[in-house]
């Protein structure tokens, strides 16, 4: 069965309770107070952001449609790469407060960067909300903050435990795992709920494999694959290490399905073909949320849960087989559309949208969950 909403809402009642701790001052409860910035509407926030990397397909699409999302509501937008390095994380954030931005987007890959950057944003007064990688929950929880506004992310641990529910229901009673480097969470948080489904449903993961990148794909598979050779089936933790694993299969003459998550432009063939049974998408679309909490906190129209804390919108990714892959091509991977929409950001900002409360928030993503192909088309 596909897990879309029990582990989730778990996990937010969780985090709920303990930044109820921290946010007790924050506002009354409700879903939108008259707090936050001073700015009315009208102001053309300038708004610092950062990506964990560059020269990816994945951060590249990201430095496009962050960007995007600040542009639509009015704002100027400042990017800059991480160089996939904590240190280089904290620096730009620190950067963009140097530099006087209004707010700050930040993507907290490193969670050991989550605190200072916090405090430094604290200090100048700049309010900060999280998009894409939110840091763990419990850093989240820990936040004491009135300058943190929220944050809009994916939820990974319900991603991988989708694709493991769905290899349990296929029947495969074995399994092995291949991807990045552990102590990522964006790789671990997936492989936990992989692990979860398949081995409650009484299958057994056999083995993994982590590596430091795509590049290892291959070696790694080769050795992966022929100390396994009986396995049933493969679950690469992103799409960008099955185009390895499946040479891998070729070369040591075994069929066995690949599943995966995160779907890359670099694999789009292997889906269209079925070389690559399953993935995921949608990742990306929690910027879109976080960029419109920030807004409206500096239009003085602070997004509050119904228990009065800054929102925790964990999204779950959508399923994307050879069945639906050409129209995730047509939202995702054409020039000059974007699956997080004009309509969609402006339904969420108060600037365009006096009555936006965060219930607008949680029925967003509800739909895109419930089917997110056809409802992001429909908010072209």
């Amino acid at each position: 069965m596909k897990k879309t909403n029990v582990w989730k809402r778990t996990l937010a009642l969780a985090a709920s309770a303990a930044l109820l701790l921290g946010c007790a001052g924050c506002g009354s409860s409700g879903s939108g107070t008259e707090s936050g910035g001073s700015g009315d509407g009208t102001d053309a926030y300038l708004i610092g952001y950062n990506t964990w990397g560059a020269g990816v397909a994945v951060f590249e699409q990201m430095m496009i449609e962050i960007p995007f999302s600040i542009e639509t509501l009015g704002g100027e937008a400042s990017g800059a790469s991480d160089d996939f390095t904590a240190d280089t994380e904290l620096n730009n954030i620190k950067n963009f407060v140097s530099a006087g931005v209004d707010g700050v987007l930040m993507q907290c890959a490193a969670s050991t960067t989550l605190s200072e950057a916090i405090s430094v944003c604290e200090s100048a007064g700049i309010p900060l909300a999280m998009g894409i990688f939110p840091s763990t929950p419990e850093d989240r929880a820990a936040i004491e903050s009135d300058i943190y506004v929220g944050c809009g992310y994916a939820d990974l641990v319900t991603d991988g435990y989708n694709a493991g529910s769905e290899a349990a229901e296929a029947g495969y009673k074995t399994a092995v795992i291949i991807g990045g480097n552990l102590g990522d969470p964006n790789n671990d948080d997936r492989v936990e709920g992989f692990t979860d489904a398949f081995e409650s449903a009484g299958g057994q993961v056999v083995d993994t494999a982590r590596c430091t990148s795509p590049a290892e794909a291959l070696e790694k598979a080769n050795a992966l694959l022929s100390a396994n050779r009986d396995v049933d089936m493969i679950y690469c933790i992103t799409s960008d290490y099955a185009p390895g694993t499946i040479t891998a299969l070729e070369s040591l003459s075994l069929e066995i399905p690949v599943y995966a998550s995160s779907l890359s432009v670099e694999v789009l063939d292997y889906v269209r073909n079925g070389q690559i049974v399953r993935t995921s998408y949608g990742n990306d679309l929690g910027q879109g949320f976080a960029v419109a909490l920030l807004f409206n906190y500096l239009d003085g129209h602070q997004i509050l849960d119904d228990e009065g804390n800054v929102p925790d919108l964990g999204m779950v990714p959508f399923r994307v087989d050879a069945e639906n892959v050409e129209a995730v091509v047509d939202l995702f991977f054409t020039d000059g559309v974007h699956p997080f929409s004009q309509k969609m950001l402006e339904t969420l900002a108060w600037r365009y949208n006096e009555s936006v409360t965060y219930q607008d928030f949680v029925d967003m993503m509800d739909s895109i969950e419930s089917d997110a192909v056809a409802y992001l088309a429909s908010m072209q």
